[in-house]
This record gives C-alpha cells, sequence and structure tokens, in this order.
C-alpha cells in the first residue's frame, strides 16, 4: 500500500538551445564587426616606444587591446618597427606564433636558433614557430624600416600564448630591475609585484630536448601512434631547414587575371610558415586590379602611390604608407589614381582559411592589362 502512495517525481523539463538563432547572432555579430574602418591611415597613428626601447608603429593590435573591435581584422596583427643604425630592434624572445616581416627601408640580418639571414630593403623574411630571434641593423648610419605581422590572435585563441623573453635592453618605468647572483640584471619586478624573468621556458626546453634526442622521435614510425611522436621531431626539423628570407630580386613577376604580382610566401615555396601567405603587386598608372572574394583576410601595406580600393561597393582612399584590410568575404579591387606613376603594395594574406578547408578565390574581373581584359 505504501508503495503505492508513492509520488513519482515529475522530470525536469530539458533546457531548450536554440543553435539556429545563436549561431545567427553570432553571424551577425561577427558581420558588423568587419564593418569597421578598412584603411590604417599612417599619419592617424602615433609612434610609441616600449621596454624594448624601439619605435613602433600600432597599425592593427592584438585583440586585448583598447581597440580590440575597431579594425575589421581577426587572425592577425600589423605594425612598423624602426631599428636605429648598428643596434636591434628589440629583445631576444620567442613565442608560440608565426611572424612576417618585409624590409621598406635599411639593410640587416636575423639570429634565428643560431644561424644568421641577411635581409635589405624589398625582402621579406619569416619568423617560424618558436624560434629564437632577434633583428639587428648592419648599417652604420642608416636606421631600417619594418613592417611586420604576427598571428597571435589565432595562438591566443587556442591558449598558445607564452612568450620567452630572454633579454630587454631598458627597465620600463614602473619596475624595478632584479639581479642575479653576479649583479646582473635576470628581470624586472613591478611596482604592483609582477615579475617578469629573462629565459627559457623549462617545459619548452623539455620538449625541445625530446624531440631532438629521444629515439622514439630518431627512429622510423611503425605504427599510426609513432608517426604523430616522429612528427614532433619533423616538425622542429622543418623550420630549421628552409629559408627565411624570400629575396625579392629573385622572384619573378608574374602576369595574372589579378595583375601583376610577386609571389613571396606561398605553399609552394617552404619558409617554414604553415600560416602565411605574402605577395608583392604593381598597379600601372591609372590602371587598376582584378576583381575578386576569398575567405581568408588580407592587409596591405602600400608602399608606393595613391589610389583607392573598392569593397562591396564602398570607396576606401589610400595613399603611401598606409595599411589596408580586407576582411574575409569582400568582394575587393585596387585602383591606381595617379595617371603617371605604379602603385605598388605588400599584402600579407592568413592560410587560416585555407587550412579549414576555404582557400580557394572567386576571380570575378580580370585586369585591363591580361589578354581579354576589360580596358
Amino acid at each position: 500500500m505504501e508503495r503505492e502512495l508513492e509520488r513519482t517525481k515529475e522530470k525536469e523539463p530539458l533546457a531548450f538551445f536554440d543553435s539556429p538563432r545563436e549561431r545567427l547572432e553570432w553571424d551577425i555579430s561577427m558581420r558588423r564587426r568587419i564593418m569597421g574602418p578598412r584603411v590604417v591611415k599612417s599619419d592617424s597613428i602615433p609612434w610609441v616606444t616600449s621596454s624594448t626601447d624601439r619605435l613602433h608603429k600600432q597599425f592593427i593590435w592584438p585583440p586585448w587591446q583598447e581597440t580590440q573591435y575597431k579594425w575589421p581584422i581577426r587572425t592577425m596583427f600589423a605594425a612598423e618597427q624602426v631599428i636605429p643604425p648598428r643596434q636591434t630592434a628589440a629583445l631576444r624572445h620567442r613565442h608560440y606564433n608565426e611572424a612576417i616581416f618585409y624590409v621598406i627601408e635599411g639593410k640587416g640580418h636575423e639570429i634565428h636558433d643560431g644561424i644568421r639571414y641577411d635581409w635589405e630593403a624589398g625582402d621579406i623574411y619569416t619568423i617560424p614557430v618558436y624560434a629564437d630571434h632577434q633583428h639587428l641593423n648592419d648599417s652604420d648610419t642608416q636606421p631600417a624600416r619594418l613592417f611586420f605581422s604576427a598571428n597571435s590572435y589565432i595562438y591566443t585563441f587556442a591558449g598558445m600564448t607564452h612568450v620567452d623573453s630572454l633579454k630587454l635592453p631598458r627597465t620600463p618605468p614602473d619596475a624595478d630591475p632584479i639581479l642575479g647572483p653576479g649583479g646582473e640584471t635576470i628581470g624586472f619586478r613591478y611596482k604592483d609585484g609582477f615579475e617578469l624573468r629573462f629565459g627559457l621556458d623549462p617545459a619548452w626546453e623539455a620538449r625541445i630536448r625530446y624531440a631532438t634526442a629521444n629515439p622514439l622521435c630518431t627512429t622510423p614510425a611503425k605504427t599510426t601512434y609513432d608517426h604523430y611522436v616522429t612528427r614532433l621531431k619533423d616538425e622542429f626539423e622543418f623550420t630549421l631547414k628552409q629559408p627565411h628570407v624570400v629575396k625579392q630580386r629573385d622572384v619573378p613577376w608574374e602576369d595574372t587575371r589579378m595583375g601583376r604580382i610577386k609571389f613571396m610566401v606561398h605553399p609552394g615555396r617552404t619558409t617554414g610558415m604553415y600560416l602565411y601567405d605574402a605577395f608583392i603587386q604593381e598597379i600601372p598608372p591609372g590602371s587598376r586590379s582584378g576583381k575578386h572574394r576569398h575567405l581568408f583576410e588580407e592587409i596591405h601595406l602600400i608602399t608606393e602611390g595613391k589610389g583607392y580600393d573598392i569593397h562591396d561597393g564602398a570607396r576606401w582612399e589610400w595613399e603611401a604608407e598606409d595599411v589596408v584590410c580586407i576582411p574575409t568575404g569582400v568582394v575587393h579591387q585596387h585602383f591606381n589614381a595617379d595617371p603617371r606613376q605604379p602603385a605598388k603594395l605588400v599584402a600579407f594574406q592568413s592560410r587560416l582559411a585555407m587550412a579549414l578547408g576555404h582557400g580557394g578565390i572567386e576571380h570575378l574581373e580580370d585586369c585591363p592589362e591580361f589578354p581579354g581584359g576589360v580596358p
């Protein structure tokens, strides 16, 4: 009888997750963000200095800064750096993310994991993942100017934000040096108690030793699982054995449907990069590029000339030293407004969309110079 009188507990209703609406609202939010300004005017960006004691212009900066949603580019940032004569660009350091540099002016060299790479104006050089690196100006009289990008966004979202600071030339104004046994500076202690110490991440150092010395990594794979173990060694060797500087004089011009282009970094030219492409484009006087659309993001440094872009019907004016943002999925075309002088640009492209299966280009119109193009 008691069993009959027991009340059966009613099941609580399941929470309803409106997945289609959530996705649509997120998509609308992201589309609003890419409606931001497409051209970063060089004269609107101030020069700043930091504990590296070098000048920077931060055109598009990582999302933890106050400009988080100002610009429509999500996968990479862009900045310019000046190295004084016979000086280094910054601290010797390394990080999980890649970086890529275009040399605007000057000549110098890199030291990557103990290997020297020389560069000069017009070259592009690459920083592979976790390479121990530093930039040096070789001129006694002229500063070197570098335009660079890093894909820190991607690695930050993946939880890989660590940076090894091996040396800083200047103590930050809100910090005091931490001295080692011999009186050398081994780090900084900030006024709020936060400490930054120079040196290598012990966990990553152990990873490098494992990859280069452990027999499991250095013997041929026998199983599918072994493939992933040996890949650790292969990835380290890949970044060390590839050329890290692409000399502009060694790359031929190609007359394509999009225009006259030098493809400096791309999947067919190994440079240690996984997530960057780069090219240089020239637009004849009074002419225009082809028109196309793609899902990977792109940023341009205008190195010569003046003109404008048309993005989804909207016009964006640019001139030398401006930075142009091309967000994902935008129909775009470049126009040279000068009837006498060519315009030139350097482009960095994110390969992230390509790695996700969306690397193709929807070509919509040939440039006038291409056979069959409309004048």
